[in-house]
């Protein structure tokens, strides 16, 4: 062990027993001076120190904040500890919880140096400063900060519109300036001298309220300036004036790039140019060259720029140019995944950021270089905003047949081919808007931004949409209690609106409304107190028994009240026999620390959607529902008879069956006479659908 480490023990140690601002500032100075703070061994020792803490004060959360920044190990220890540093140091007006959601802190996609990047900025945002948005490359003015809809309203410097612009948005990619006389030789400079490059730079940089780098400002001052105080040939040699003057303003071409930014700055000057260059055999080599050096894990912000990059060389190429300049790009760029099919939609997230002339042109080259099959796949995971360009050099047919195999598309690509059915097939396109496909699409949860939109709009199809109500019930055909088991398992839904769905379909179906009439439909709603909105797929809601409820608070009463103090003394105790490497006691208290904070998560979410249901309230005629026995024939003549209860009353024992388990799964919904395949390659015949029997709607509703 070398005396650097036993240093760094000590101070930890030291930390833990007294944490003065002293202590802590040594105890920083010494974390810098390593390489690496994310080893096993200083993490070890940091969440000891971090779990010693029983509260935060302003000096712990200033510490806690430079730990991210050094890029310490993240944990869900430690994003609670930076959780509580942030609200001890965020001023009132920006210590509300929509502010600190869209930190990030909650979310593990965000890395914990860009929490605290944000954190800064967020700090710096008020009402007046001049704001740069990169995405749309132009100024404009905060002139107010909606904490409730966590948005800030962004008006031109024209004064002629305003938008509101997401918060992570400006947190994220936003340059924030100080507004004032100056401000305005970089936020309208048509209106002032024209300043030389360094100049511009200069003033950029010192009116910036968050550092920025010599890219960051060229970028800036590109789509500043061009084209409306100079012309895009004109940028190098503006930008460069007074910097570097053994350069002088001799032009290169794009294809002479040496890295992909100064591709894009060349290539963006090119196409300001009225007589465009064309591509040389010679030029579509360096091209590829350069492409070639991609890596796959480019930024997010590096990947908008590729992709506008491919946009532009495809704008101006040909077929087979394209395809020799791009085909590097295949494995490596991350808007074209290897296997669209299984690739996260985060990553495809450019498709839904770029303009749509840069989406028509990065969709011709992909068709140019991809499979019919490969471009169907793409279709089905691409934003919505992207698909009417980008479905137009998509086989049809290939396309409603990989859609038709999907088991869960997503809402865009349903919400897409929705829109244009009419263009489609009668006889093929309506199979895929059965409603069992539908509500599976509609329960995927925390979709990125971009695909938001689509699935709010496919439910309100759902909701209102008669023609889409009529595919519905004729892809039912004469299995009406599809329709009803699926919305049963909508937990998307609030009670009140599955009832009105059932009752707008019904208007199709003769069948459907003699259905509910035998009382189904009650189902939906368990128990007169179920209405509360589930609006929020965060909030989808579940049932239990009373008593299943009760053991549920008490076991997260147990936890906070009694497991965690016990084990926060355990970790204490074990900190005191120093080296964390070879300390079983302590690895057994942090083992047993992880999974009570693992158990108590997941009994706080389940708490906060959980519903319970008075089972002798439950109606129950010829459709199996939560809070009935249902009697089955198996085929060797054997009987078995179960009781289809909530989420939390599996006893299998007592042949009790939880609605969430996979043979409640299966019953849930069938009719009395119905053929039901049950888990393990099993089929029964449903011969008995009954009410619960008073001695055990008496025992779950959990009196004592």
């Amino acid at each position: 062990m070398t005396s650097t480490t036993i240093n760094i023990e000590d101070l930890l140690l030291n930390a833990a027993a007294d944490a003065t601002s002293a202590t802590l500032q040594q105890l920083l100075s010494r974390l810098r001076q390593l390489p690496d703070i994310g080893g096993d061994t200083i993490a070890d020792g940091i969440d000891l120190l971090l779990e010693s803490w029983d509260t935060m004060s302003r000096d712990k959360a200033g510490f806690c904040l430079t730990l991210a920044e050094l890029d310490c190990r993240d944990s869900a220890l430690f994003r609670k500890v930076l959780t509580d540093a942030v609200k001890i140091l965020l001023p009132p007006y920006l210590n509300k919880l929509s502010f600190i959601r869209a930190l990030g802190l909650r979310n593990n996609d965000v890395a914990v140096k860009t929490i605290v990047a944000r954190y800064y900025n967020l700090t710096k945002l008020k009402i007046g400063l001049i704001v740069f948005l990169e995405d749309s490359a132009r100024w404009g003015k905060i002139t107010s900060i909606d904490g409730l809809a966590s948005s800030v309203a962004v008006s031109s410097l024209a004064n002629d519109g305003a938008l509101a612009v997401p918060l992570t948005t400006i947190l994220d990619g936003g340059i924030l300036i100080a507004g004032d006389a100056e401000t305005r030789q970089l936020t309208t400079p048509g209106e002032n001298p024209l300043p030389d490059g360094e100049a511009f730079r200069t003033l950029l940089q010192r009116k910036a309220l968050t550092p920025i780098d010599a890219e960051t400002a060229s970028k800036i001052a590109f789509k500043t300036m061009v084209p409306a105080v100079i012309k895009a040939d004109q940028f190098d040699s503006w930008w460069t004036e007074k910097e570097n003057n053994c350069e002088a303003s001799q032009e290169r071409k794009s294809s002479d790039a040496r890295s992909i930014h100064e591709l894009y700055i060349l290539l963006s000057r090119e196409a300001q140019l009225s007589d465009h260059p064309a591509y040389s055999q010679e030029d579509c080599e360096k091209y590829a060259s350069l492409l070639a050096r991609v890596k796959s894990n480019i930024a997010a912000k590096e990947t908008k720029t590729l992709a506008e990059i491919v946009s532009m060389l495809t704008h101006y190429g040909n077929d087979s140019q394209i395809e020799k300049i791009i085909e590097p790009l295949k494995p490596g760029a991350p808007f074209w995944p290897k296997d669209p099919a299984t690739v996260e939609l985060k990553y495809l997230d450019t498709w839904g950021s770029l303009k749509i002339e840069q989406i028509e042109h990065l969709s011709r080259a992909t068709s140019i270089i991809f499979s019919p099959e490969y471009l169907a796949a793409l279709a089905t995971r691409l934003p919505l905003r992207s698909l009417n360009t980008f479905c137009e050099r998509v086989d049809k047919q290939t396309l409603i047949a990989y859609v038709g195999a999907q088991r869960t598309p997503t809402c865009d690509i349903l919400l897409w081919l929705w829109k244009n059915h009419k263009k489609y097939d009668n006889s093929i396109l309506p199979k895929l808007f059965n409603i069992d496909k539908i509500i599976r699409t509609l329960a995927i949860e925390k979709l990125p931004r971009a695909w938001a939109g689509a699935q709010r709009e496919l439910k309100k199809h759902l909701m209102d949409d008669q023609e889409m109500h009529r595919f519905i019930v004729a892809n039912a055909a004469d299995n009406i209690s599809l329709i009803t088991s699926a919305i049963h398992t909508a937990n998307f839904l609030a009670p009140g609106e599955k009832q009105s769905l059932l009752i707008k379909l019904a208007r199709q179906s003769p069948e459907l409304k003699a259905h509910l009439e035998q009382g189904v439909g009650h189902k939906l709603v368990g128990a007169k107190h179920d209405t509360q909105s589930t609006e929020d797929a965060d909030t989808a809601m579940l049932f239990t028994s009373p008593q299943s409820l009760q053991k549920l608070h008490r076991e997260l009463t147990d936890i906070t009240k009694i497991h965690i103090p016990e084990n926060r003394a355990s970790l204490k105790t074990a900190r005191a026999h120093g080296d964390f490497r070879e300390n079983a006691e302590y690895d057994a208290a942090k083992e047993r620390r992880d999974f009570l904070s693992r158990r108590r998560a997941e009994l706080e979410r389940d708490l906060n959607v959980v519903q319970p249901l008075d089972f002798s309230r439950i109606s129950v005629a010829n459709t199996i529902v939560i809070g009935c026995q249902v009697t089955l024939s198996m085929n060797n003549g054997i009987e078995e008879n179960y009781f289809l209860l909530g989420a939390w009353d599996g006893y299998p024992d007592k042949n009790y069956i939880s609605y969430k388990s996979p043979l409640g799964a299966a019953l849930l919904g069938r009719k009395l006479g119905e053929q039901v395949e049950l888990p393990g390659n099993r089929t029964a015949a449903i011969t008995k659908i009954a009410a619960l029997p008073a001695t055990l709607t008496n025992e779950l509703a959990g009196t004592d």
